[in-house]
């Protein structure tokens, strides 16, 4: 046997075994060559699918041109009607006839059944049901002729197609169950699966729930099998709506939320459209009549989006019963009748049966009777078998109310009793149809069960002579992790600590030496002052009195009119007042020369080398304007002893200093972001520093201090001077 390869669909390759002896040598080669050379423009696709699309296409015309007409020939020309089918209607049924009449020409049955079945295709698309389903029957008729059991199955699958989409379910339901019998003889089970999907379509149009419910869940578990997605997405959506229709909600929500995660996970949109036309439905169903308005016009704004009017007359109409029973009546008018007009444009009997019976609940709730009982009879004219028995109970039901309020007693009784047998039957079914879910689930999960048990056998023998061995390992590493961690653990807190240790007598010292280098410097000025003025100046002095003793005494009567002398005591009394001026400028630091603000920079820039803090000094209208020395002297010892303060004790990372010159007084501002103090506890202990502070302020400088300290939330020092006696920078004292 010799296994020929034919391009079945996109991507799918069907193959045909054939004897060695009926089949002719240069057939075989013509179509291993069409195999191949669209194998080798399909291989890369997924880079640039229109390009290698093109490409295919025109390989194909270029072996139309070159090759002579025969089964090869009839071959491409199916393929073409096939690549054309979506995207231009009129080329691709062209090629499809053109493959059709060079198959008979030629007595390629074959060729013929895919023509037909191509020339079918096309025609359904286009609406033309009757065509295809005749194009349909002849593809049937050659299959059956070669005795080639899968086109006899998927033509039958075809022929029920048609029946669904023109809604003749009893009629599509013998070719499905044909097909799906005839995939089980020759193996190929998971083919079955779309089929049974029509079968559960079929019967959930004709009310047999039972049957629905359970053809749904055999083709759900052959797409679980197969772990197809969408597939399962499509059965969750069928019985979602299986499950709404018998007003079991919980269950209709359950299912339809799993088909919709699927589908807006995948981005399918299109299938989208009927999830949220249910969900719509189903709170509608549960009086959530604002969601259900919300799904309405997701399933509206998507079908817009691309580009359909698919069954939107069905979506107008349940947006219109939405708003009936908001009591938006005018607006439910509007739908309906658009609804109505579109649903009779398109033939779509059961939509209209829908409608009619919706319109007749707006007269009835208008309270005209008569008219509510036309629109209800009007819904109940349509065959049964295209408006379905759930319509058809709905509308006895309405036809008998209608009659009450009119007093015809009898007829409403008379189709009340209709609506009860209708009812039964319906309600009957679908326990059934429970009892078959049930049967699934638990056969589901026995089915789970087994495989798991199953697994757990073969795996056990392995486990078991791991397991020792995995133990005593994972025990051995568990405990040299567990030491390491705690060895590791132990030898950093040790470090930290240490290193904590260093970093805090650091510190401290760092707090120390600035604070004793300061004093230090303050002191060491005082004692050179205080020498110069007492030793030094005081010996100038003596040398001078003696001088002016010797003056005065006989032995040199004459002594002051020496130039020499003269000169002498005049430099001697420069001296000493050299002295004292050197005295009073190193008492003072560099104030008078430069005054306050010059030596705080000089104070600032001094800290900002040692690193420990930062200092940051601000301020404000000094511009050519100073304090009398004493007075910047004070102010300059306040500031020093809060700085020596802060270093000391607040342990801060930023101090600033603020100055304000005001029109009658100066204004000061000391913070940092230390550890702060308990102000209270300050006072009561009398601190030294503190109270000098205050005394300064207070007592020399005629001022005002205020303190602001908490623990752990900084000191704020704020000083306000007034200014007695002023002068600008450059005057004398």
């Amino acid at each position: 046997m010799k296994t020929i390869f034919f391009l079945k669909k996109k991507y799918e390759i069907k193959s045909y075994k054939c004897d060695y002896l009926s089949l002719h040598i240069k057939s075989s080669m013509k179509y291993l060559l069409l195999f191949f050379l669209i194998t080798d423009c399909l291989l890369p696709i997924t880079s640039n699918a229109q390009s290698h699309k093109q490409k295919l296409i025109d390989s194909l015309q270029a072996i139309l041109q070159t090759s002579s007409p025969d089964t090869l020939h009839v071959s491409v020309l199916n393929e073409l009607a096939w690549i054309y089918r979506n995207n231009d209607y009129d080329k691709s049924y062209n090629y499809g006839m053109k493959a059709k009449e060079l198959a008979i020409k030629i007595n390629d049955d074959n060729g013929l059944a895919t023509a037909y079945n191509r020339i079918g295709l096309i025609l359904k698309n286009r609406g033309k049901y009757t065509e295809a389903l005749a194009s349909y029957n002849k593809a049937l008729a050659i299959e059956k002729k070669q005795g080639y059991r899968y086109g006899i199955s998927r033509a039958k699958n075809q022929i029920g197609g048609i029946y669904i989409l023109t809604k003749r379910y009893e009629l599509a339901i013998p070719f499905f169950k044909e097909s799906i019998r005839i995939l089980n003889a020759i193996g190929q089970e998971p083919k079955t699966a779309i089929k049974k999907f029509n079968l559960a379509i079929c019967y959930n149009n004709i009310g047999d729930l039972k049957k629905a419910n359970q053809y749904y869940l055999e083709a759900l578990r052959v797409y679980e099998k197969a772990k197809r997605k969408n597939k399962m997405a499509k059965c969750y959506l069928g019985l979602g709506s299986l499950h709404q229709r018998a007003n079991n909600f919980n269950k209709a929500h359950e299912y339809l939320l799993k088909a919709k995660t699927i589908f807006e996970s995948n981005g399918n949109k299109k299938s989208l459209i009927k999830v949220y036309s249910d969900l719509g439905l189903l709170y509608f169903k549960i009086k959530e009549y604002k969601t259900s308005i919300h799904f309405y016009k997701k399933s509206l704004h998507l079908k817009k989006t691309l580009g359909t009017t698919k069954d939107i007359q069905a979506t107008y109409n349940n947006l219109g019963l939405v708003m009936l029973s908001n009591f938006q009546e005018d607006s439910a008018k509007v739908y309906f009748d658009y609804s109505l007009q579109i649903s009779e444009k398109v033939q779509d009997v059961n939509t209209q049966s829908l409608v009619y019976n919706n319109l007749g609940l707006l007269h009835y709730k208008a309270k005209d009777y008569r008219k509510a009982l036309e629109f209800f009879q009007k819904s109940l004219s349509f065959p049964e078998h295209l408006i379905g028995k759930y319509n058809q109970r709905n509308a006895l039901e309405n036809i008998s109310f209608a009659y009450a309020k009119l007093g015809n007693y009898e007829k409403a009784f008379q189709h009340y009793q209709q609506y009860n047998k209708a009812k039964d039957a319906l309600e009957s079914s679908f326990r059934e149809a429970m009892e078959i879910k049930d049967k699934y689930e638990a056969e589901k999960k026995k089915r789970a069960l087994a495989e798991k048990d199953t697994e757990i056998q073969k795996g056990k023998v392995v486990r078991q002579k791991l397991f020792n061995y995995i133990l005593g390992v994972g025990l051995l590493l568990s405990l040299m992790v567990v030491f390491a961690v705690v060895r590791t653990y132990q030898d950093r807190r040790k470090v930290q600590k240490k290193q904590q240790k260093i970093d805090d007598l650091l510190r401290e010292q760092e707090f120390l030496a600035l604070s004793k280098m300061l004093e230090g410097q303050e002191q060491e000025r005082n004692r050179i002052a205080q020498d110069l003025h007492d030793r030094l100046g005081g010996k100038l002095s003596l040398i001078k009195i003696k001088f002016e003793a010797l003056n005065q005494s006989e032995i040199l009567p004459k002594m002051e009119e020496i130039t020499q002398y003269q000169d002498a005591m005049k430099l001697l009394d420069e001296t000493v007042d050299n002295v004292r001026e050197i005295s009073h400028n190193i008492s003072s630091r560099s104030l008078e020369k430069f005054g306050l603000i010059a030596a705080l920079e000089d104070l600032q820039s001094q800290i900002q080398d040692i690193g420990i803090i930062q200092l940051t000094l601000n301020v404000h209208g000094f511009d050519g304007q100073r304090l009398p020395v004493t007075q910047e002297v004070q102010v300059y010892q306040v500031l020093q002893e809060l700085i020596n303060n802060t270093l000391k004790h607040a342990e801060a990372s930023e101090l600033t200093i603020q100055l304000y010159w005001r029109d009658d007084h100066i204004h000061l501002n000391v913070e940092d972001n230390g550890n702060g103090f308990d102000l209270d506890d300050a006072t009561k202990k009398g601190g030294i520093g503190l109270r000098g502070v205050k005394f300064r302020i207070i007592n020399n400088l005629s001022g005002k201090i205020e303190i602001d300290a908490a623990e752990g939330q900084g000191t704020s020092v704020m000083i306000d001077i007034p200014l007695i006696n002023r002068r600008l920078k450059g005057e004398s004292q």
